[in-house]
C-alpha cells in the first residue's frame, strides 16, 4: 500500500492516494514492493502512464498524461 505521499508530489498529480495499492504501471505488474517507487518514477517519465490500482474494495485505472 502507498503511504506518506507528500502534497504537491508527482504521485498526487497522477491521482495516487495514501492507502492505494498499485497493481500495475502501463500493464507491467508490480510484484516486488521494494521496486514500486523506482518503477513508478521510471514510468512517469513517459508521455502517458496507465496505473491500475485498488482503492479500498474498488479496482480502478488512472491515466496520467505527463506535461
Amino acid at each position: 500500500k502507498v503511504q506518506a505521499i507528500k502534497p504537491g508530489s508527482v504521485f498526487v498529480a497522477a491521482g495516487i492516494q495514501n492507502g492505494d495499492m498499485l497493481l500495475s504501471i502501463n500493464g507491467i505488474a508490480l510484484g516486488n514492493p521494494d521496486r514500486l517507487f523506482p518503477e513508478l518514477v521510471e514510468h512517469l517519465r513517459e508521455k502517458n502512464v496507465i496505473l491500475a490500482l485498488r482503492r479500498g474494495e474498488r479496482d480502478m485505472t488512472i491515466e496520467y498524461r505527463v506535461r
